[in-house]
């Protein structure tokens, strides 16, 4: 039998959320299947292919709506993609998919990871391997600070 169904569709570099939408399947996808990126989602995904692998089908059962996880392939070799850690114990949460945003700006296809540290710093490690970074550390990191600073005036009290 077939039904159609609403489903909330991620798309993810590694562990970061690079998009996201609604879709509807007449047969929902599972973990290995292919799927397409929609035009309007893929302009803004510039440097990964159109298509991703499902990684993860989840179904919420409160709502019974299902959240279907994408796995991006970027069509940059891995050793051409910079390595950036953010310091999970300095950034709050809340201010991650901004942190990731302005670092995606700044650095060509970037792989980016989070790690509790004791450090003082938005960025503990970076790692270009054979990338040339648009963009100096010392910069991104004086970005991210103000970012930081920006959360931190908002922050109620």
């Amino acid at each position: 039998m077939k039904t159609k169904s609403m489903n909330q569709i991620v798309v993810k570099d590694g562990k970061s959320k690079i998009a996201n939408w609604t879709q509807e399947f007449e047969h929902r996808p599972t973990v290995g299947d292919r799927v397409g990126i929609p035009a309007d989602v893929a302009k803004a995904l510039k440097g990964y292919q159109s298509e991703a692998t499902v990684s993860l089908v989840e179904m919420d059962q409160q709502t019974g709506d299902f959240h279907i996880v994408l796995e991006a392939e970027c069509n940059l070799p891995a050793d051409q993609r910079p390595v950036v850690t953010l310091n999970a114990s300095l950034l709050p949460d809340r201010i991650h998919d901004q942190v990731e945003n302005l670092v995606r700006q700044r650095l060509e296809m970037p792989v980016l990871e989070w790690e509790d540290s004791s450090e003082t710093t938005p960025i503990i490690r970076f790692h270009p391997f054979q990338s040339q970074p648009r963009t100096p550390l010392a910069t991104l990191q004086k970005e991210l600070r103000e970012i930081l600073n920006d959360a931190v005036k908002l922050a109620p009290c």
